[in-house]
């Protein structure tokens, strides 16, 4: 079973693999996934994270702090007019990028995503 995962590992385009302390990290498109001789398998998303908020262009200081992911008005009806296809685009893109990171790494943002990708 382990080889047939090796080879499935060997042949997964834009990865990087490397061994190190009893471990296989495997870097995919900036997410590492960490495979433990124990049978653990460990995910880390930071990389991928700071470039998701990298590439999002910011309406808002790196001062301003959220006490949750989900405001009281979350669902609420919105006022504002429709993005335009440029904005579309981006907003789109990014709420797929949340949406994986959400599944993956932080269930407490899952309520606000599912919300943005209705």
């Amino acid at each position: 079973m382990m080889n047939l995962v090796n080879k499935q590992i060997k042949s997964m385009e834009n990865s990087e693999i490397s061994k190190r302390q009893g471990a296989v990290y495997m870097n995919i498109l900036e997410w590492l996934l960490i495979f433990r001789l124990k049978k653990e398998v460990h995910t880390r998303m930071d990389d991928y994270i700071k470039r998701l908020l990298d590439d999002f262009p910011r309406y808002w200081r790196t001062t301003d702090i959220a006490s949750s992911s989900a405001a009281n008005n979350l669902f609420d009806k919105g006022i504002g007019k429709k993005l335009d296809n440029a904005k579309s685009k981006q907003f789109h893109t990014t709420v797929a990028k949340a949406l994986c990171v959400a599944k993956r790494g932080r269930p407490d943002i899952l309520p606000t995503v599912s919300v943005l990708t209705t």
